[in-house]
């Protein structure tokens, strides 16, 4: 199946799969409009079968499509192909496996159009309070060159100091490129690490309604998503914060995590960035 690319002001294009919506070009999954996490490789897996539209998909053309150029042993479908089965829930039976040749979908998965108004996964936006910022243009620039190559970046300095004033700057310029969407977490009135776990999975889109939401699923919903995380003030709970970034960091390379923070997260890939007053 092919999906549409869609144009501006247009509903997302979105493929029904039983109880399921799935987005290929935002590499997301739904059920009942709450996100659902998936791994990349279950995802890349989901794709394939899903671009199939209910063709067989042999072992070979799998292990072509999600480990390219990489000789990588059959069994790792099986692990990936078992996690989205499990996800699946009620719904597991959708793939089928053909034994000996491969599996398809036991159904045509369907197109659709998502309504016309904006739908995100990522559901924290950038404060909506002015900040104004004198002479810190060159930090911005030298912040936001950094943050292309840097996985985790603290901006450091005393309080009141322009540390979020500068954190702002920085991801309302990586919106307005729209290389990278953007999640805002203030962090000031969290003081658990469940607290700071609760705040970033609301930010990225996922329930915390039903059922606790721990740090994996917290990674697999960030998983190959081009995204930038801002924590902002996270001081006073910098030990949570740090194991949920290292967490959030294994799990994806392409992810970038701005953190603002009078104490270091003591972190392999932590890079401190002063912030001074101008």
């Amino acid at each position: 199946m092919t999906v549409t690319e869609r144009p501006a002001n247009c509903g997302t294009s979105m493929i029904d799969l039983g109880r399921f919506q799935i987005d290929l070009e935002m590499r997301t999954l739904h059920q009942s409009g709450t996100l659902v996490p998936v791994g990349s490789r279950a995802f890349d897996i989901l794709a394939v079968l899903v671009s199939a539209a209910g063709r067989l998909v042999t072992k070979d053309e799998l292990l072509d499509s999600v480990w390219p150029k990489t000789v990588v042993e059959e069994n790792n479908i099986q692990v990936h192909l078992s996690a989205l089965r499990k996800i699946l829930g009620e719904d597991r039976n959708l793939i089928v496996t053909i034994p000996g040749r491969g599996y398809q979908l036991r159904q045509r998965p369907v197109e659709s159009r998502a309504p016309a108004v904006e739908s995100r996964p990522f559901r924290r936006s950038l404060p909506l309070r002015e900040t104004r910022l004198t002479g810190r243009d060159a930090a911005v620039r030298q912040i936001s060159t950094l943050i292309q190559t840097t996985q985790v970046l603290r901006l450091t300095g005393a309080g009141g100091i322009g540390k979020t004033s500068l954190a702002i700057a920085v991801a309302r310029q990586a919106s307005n490129d729209s290389s990278r969407a953007v999640c805002f977490v203030e962090l000031a009135t969290a003081t658990t690490e469940d607290a700071v776990l609760c705040e970033v999975a609301e930010a990225c889109g996922l329930s915390t309604l039903d059922a606790a939401v721990d740090i994996a699923q917290l990674a697999a919903a960030v998983s190959g998503k081009r995204l930038l995380l801002v924590l902002d003030n996270a001081e006073h709970v910098i030990d949570a914060v740090a194991r949920i970034v290292d967490a959030l960091v294994a799990a994806s390379e392409i992810l970038r995590v701005m953190v603002t923070s009078r104490e270091p997260l003591r972190l392999m890939q932590d890079h401190g960035v002063p912030t001074r007053l101008t």
